[in-house]
């Protein structure tokens, strides 16, 4: 009989990213099995994760973690699973990409309160009582599958077309052209009254369309009595194709000038 799955687990490394596993464990009613280290962070100590605990977040603040020292908690957390890494990071720093940080896929936020709330989703798709429809983890290294970074995108609309407004906001706020998009994950929050689902999948469709022609895209809504009349709204976006020959450095460095380009715009 498969053993199951009641927790989920997380390395928090360094101060700041400590303080967002620890709020993410309080506001998912301790269901979180939470390891953090603070310092030092130079030796990798040994991390065994059951197998039946096959999804592992690792979260850091780049400004207080080197690259070295994450890839190799990274690839140490990997052992057995696969490891989904959140980085929270300036938007100035040049990005990286997640076969650097030995993770499956990478999250890039520009700080502590963004990181969690896009951390909540995705833990809360990993475990088994869900609020999130449509969407598990699974889905999410599914869609990323391949591809580097990903980029972070939120907000917020009320009124009668709430939810369309939200989800239009948010990609625009991404940064990155539609059609170079190759995977999508976006997430829907507010009350009953104010998903209108027949409007969000038109314009769900209408999206699908414009991204790229070999692109993925996923969508899931989660019911929030308490937003009242607002309407928030995620996305998870990333582009390019994970290359792992010879020529990675000179493509990222690619990635790197066209996704600035990109903001200058």
């Amino acid at each position: 009989m498969e053993k199951k799955i009641t927790t989920i687990p997380v390395l928090a490394l360094g101060k700041s990213a400590t303080r967002v596993a620890q709020n993410l464990n309080a506001q998912l009613g301790e269901q979180l099995d939470l390891y953090t280290m603070t310092e030092p962070l130079d030796d990798v100590p040994q991390i065994l994760f059951p197998h039946e605990q096959p999804y592992r977040f690792l979260i850091y603040n780049r400004a207080e973690v080197a690259t070295d020292v994450v890839k190799k908690f990274g690839t140490a957390t990997k052992i057995g699973g696969r490891v989904l890494g959140l980085e929270i990071a300036a938007c100035h720093e040049v990005v990286r990409s997640s076969w650097q940080m030995g993770t499956d896929v990478l999250i890039r936020s520009d700080s502590e309160d963004v990181c969690q709330k896009v951390a909540a989703p995705l833990l809360r798709m990993a475990l088994p009582q869900k609020d999130f429809l449509g969407i598990d983890i699974a889905d999410v290294f599914s869609l990323f599958h391949g591809t580097d970074c990903a980029r972070v995108s939120m907000a917020a609309s009320t009124g009668e077309r709430a939810s369309v407004t939200a989800i239009a906001e948010a990609m625009r706020h991404l940064g990155w052209p539609p059609s170079s998009l190759r995977g999508i994950l976006l997430r829907i929050t507010g009350s009953e009254d104010h998903i209108t689902m027949t409007e969000t999948e038109k314009l769900m469709d209408v999206i699908t369309d414009k991204i790229a022609e070999d692109g993925n895209m996923m969508w899931g809504a989660s019911i929030d009595p308490a937003l009242g009349d607002t309407v928030q709204v995620t996305v998870i976006a990333t582009r390019g194709w994970r290359q792992e020959s010879k020529d990675a450095c000179d493509w990222l460095s690619q990635l790197v000038e066209v996704t600035f380009h990109d903001n200058d715009e």
